[in-house]
């Protein structure tokens, strides 16, 4: 709204690019009018099923989103902020890995971005006021997993295994390089983070991911076709375990393992008995990009 996107006019503006042209469809100059509600190959996306959303004929991309957001139209408006983020995304893959794109492909991949958050949000509306469970009891330890997708292809794991008493038992780190989606890279560390119980010979400890969609995959109450293999690599894991939970936490209970992501990426796989590594700020910040 406040028209601060690196569009070609505005790069042409500073000097920067050479030409203005959009790049998905080399016709007009691309803005932020032109990009998301001009454009002959947005309005293809738009129309196509299953999203049927015609776009204004005149105004500007602020007048759009200030009256879709004024009708207080929540699900309109996450269809809406969702086609925004995924066109830019497909822009810059045009662009930079010269890259096709197709229309139909993309108003479903937007629909499946819409459809999973909403559920996401559903479930994370009705667990609100649910007690947590008590990952910290006597029968069982405590695996806490994250992971980041960075830039050049990098993945980063993050893992911290606490005993019945809460201390450190084992922290890890695994860096591999690969092209994936978030979801993927967040189930892909709960079936490392499976290995590693197994290794250890581990038979009772919760799973804890601040990843709810793949959680809730992994416990059968919600299907999202691509994780599919991944899910049922981990399901033939968990039947080796006497007893084994996969619970959802929030981001600000995963800090630690979150941290130990950025450290992943920095210095590759590690292991560390009894401790988590210090964190140096360049480390830190280095986790301003993951997922």
């Amino acid at each position: 709204m406040k028209n601060i996107l690196p569009t070609k006019e505005n790069l042409l503006g500073k000097g920067v690019a050479s030409d203005g042209l959009c790049p998905l469809y080399q016709v007009d100059t691309e803005n932020s009018c032109h990009l998301f509600l001009r454009c002959s190959f947005i309005k293809r996306v738009l129309f196509s099923n299953p999203l049927g959303i015609r776009v204004p004929e005149e105004g500007d991309v602020a007048d759009w989103l200030d009256a879709i957001f004024t009708r207080k139209d929540f699900k309109l408006g996450q269809i809406v902020a969702i086609f925004m983020w995924k066109i830019w995304k497909v822009r810059n893959y045009v662009i930079f890995k010269n890259a096709k794109a197709d229309p139909c492909t993309v108003a479903v991949d937007i629909w499946n971005a819409v459809s999973e958050e909403s559920h996401s949000c559903l479930l994370a509306e009705s667990r609100r006021n649910q007690p947590m469970a008590d990952a910290s009891s006597p029968k069982g330890w405590v695996v806490q997993t994250d992971a980041g997708c960075f830039e050049e292809g990098i993945i980063s794991f993050g893992c911290v295994i606490r005993d019945p008493s809460s201390n450190i038992f084992l922290a890890a780190t695994k860096r591999i390089h690969s092209v994936t989606n978030p979801a993927t890279v967040e189930a892909m560390v709960i079936r490392w983070a499976l290995q590693m119980a197994k290794d250890l010979g581990l038979s009772e400890f919760v799973i804890q991911s601040d990843a709810l969609t793949v959680v809730d995959c992994i416990n059968g109450c919600f299907i999202y076709a691509d994780l599919n293999p991944i899910v049922f690599y981990c399901k033939v894991l968990l039947s080796s375990f006497n007893s084994v939970g996969i619970m959802f936490i929030n981001r600000a209970e995963n800090v630690e393992a979150h941290q130990l992501v950025g450290i992943g990426r920095s210095i590759g796989s590690r292991t560390w008995t009894g401790h988590i590594p210090n964190l140096c700020p360049v480390i830190c910040n280095s986790l301003s990009v993951s997922v």
